[in-house]
């Protein structure tokens, strides 16, 4: 193999085209050098520093040589091209960026950690936590086989929908940080809604059997997330308060809390029963 093409399929793609000796030797290109260079650096400046931030890096990014290393392994598991579309299936695709969760995960607590706002990212890199879960374990449901609806083939759950959880979290939770100090209550709540959101958007196929559309189809998908952002901001505006909406208060004593379980839970609740209602009626029509 040419040294051009060598390069070319090591680093501009999964390297799924290469032996696993090769793969290694992709990354042993870029770290060795760097490793070799913290050395030197210590050496003459006998200086710990440089030697803590090579470690602190090459754990970061562990999770992407992995997945890079063994992407033979993972193309066996879960396919690599898909039969429906072009480009790779939902599930290797999904389960490879998911590493990527991981090492974005450990850059932002080491850079805040730098910057001594290791709370602020500590709550930033959380914002990958629930899409890290729903994509490494959830490939049961973000997979090839959610594109067939009867014999229609659809946009199926479309793994996309991480993304829209991970902006969530990097708002909710940098908002929840600047309400630490200020409404402590508030940023209790903040965190906890913003949590929920992040979950709602990683789960439509339970959302699927409530909502009166098909996620599943393109039109479905786009209506679901556009409304469960929609809802999220206005949630999020209404708590840390803007030129549209003043900051509302909360009480979260233990009798505020079980009124609002209680208040909330039941409109909740009759909320997806009417939906439900609907959408059976709308079977029964067809």
């Amino acid at each position: 193999m040419k040294i051009t093409e060598f390069l070319s399929k090591g680093f501009f793609t999964d390297g799924s085209d290469l032996s696993r000796k090769q793969r290694v030797l992709v990354y042993s290109l870029i770290c060795v050098p760097y490793i070799v260079f913290s050395f030197a650096a210590y050496a003459f400046t006998n200086d710990p520093f440089a030697l803590k931030i090579m470690i602190i890096l090459l754990i970061c990014i562990s999770p992407l040589i992995i997945s890079f290393v063994f992407a033979d392994k993972l193309n066996e598991k879960y396919g690599r091209f898909s039969e429906i579309r072009f480009g790779y299936t939902y599930q290797r695709g999904i389960h490879s960026v998911s590493y990527a969760y991981l090492t974005f995960m450990g850059m932002i607590l080491f850079i805040t950690s730098v910057l001594n706002k290791l709370l602020l990212g500590s709550l930033l890199s959380f914002s990958f936590a629930i899409p890290f879960i729903s994509a490494f374990f959830r490939t049961d449901v973000f997979n090839d086989s959610s594109c067939y609806l009867d014999d229609e083939i659809v946009l199926g759950y479309q793994p996309t929908c991480h993304t829209f959880s991970i902006l969530a979290g990097l708002l909710g939770f940098y908002n929840t940080y600047a309400l630490l100090n200020v409404n402590y209550d508030c940023a209790i709540l903040l965190f906890v809604i913003t949590v929920l959101f992040q979950i709602i958007f990683v789960i439509p196929n339970w959302a699927n059997k409530i909502v009166p559309f098909e996620i599943r189809k393109k039109e479905g998908f786009i209506l679901y997330n556009v409304l469960t952002g929609a809802v999220y901001l206005l949630i999020l505006y209404c708590i840390i308060g803007n030129t549209m909406f003043p900051p509302i208060h909360i009480n979260l004593t233990p009798e505020g809390i079980i009124r609002k379980i209680i208040t909330y839970g039941i409109g909740i609740i009759l909320l997806i029963l009417i939906i439900r209602q609907g959408k059976n009626m709308g079977k029964k029509e067809k």
